[in-house]
């Protein structure tokens, strides 16, 4: 039946109903051929993977902080003794320096294994007064702002 200029008519609607379908089959088909052909999914080892009889272990802060201001301590003795050997007003004082000056002793993790290394980034005043920033890294712990230099 002709309804004119108003519509499809149920021959052109089976046909492109027909069509329609034959190209949605043909599109699931080629993306599922595209998943076939992916490549496997690697296992990113540069993290070490825990054995299932080993427990994660908390992190002792209060530790670290106290070891934060041992370097502190030991970085403002050194300061004091030293002030004519710092002629800037941003100066960076190692951990292996306090150290070897014997201004302090070997850093150790909570563990006890001389993991640790840090430093102090000192600021100096025009007024000549000194701030000091200790920054430590050990194998489970390190201050925020560390820098790998």
């Amino acid at each position: 039946m002709k309804l004119g200029n108003q519509g499809f008519g149920l021959k052109e609607m089976i046909i492109y109903t027909c069509l329609l379908s034959l190209l949605l089959l043909y599109v699931a088909f080629s993306i599922n051929s595209l998943y076939k052909n992916r490549p496997e999914p690697t296992i990113n080892t540069d993290k070490p993977v825990l054995e299932p009889t080993q427990k994660p272990v908390a992190v002792n802060y209060e530790y670290y902080t106290n070891l934060e201001n041992e370097m502190k301590n030991a970085a403002t003795n050194y300061v004091a003794e030293h002030s004519d050997a710092i002629t800037s007003y941003n100066f960076r004082i190692t951990a292996s320096t306090l150290i070897s000056n014997g201004y302090l002793h070997l850093l150790k993790d909570q563990f006890g294994e001389e993991t640790c290394s840090g430093y102090i980034n000192g600021y100096t005043n025009s007024a000549g007064e000194s701030t000091l920033i200790p920054y430590l890294k050990c194998d489970n712990y390190f201050t925020t702002g560390y820098e790998e230099n």
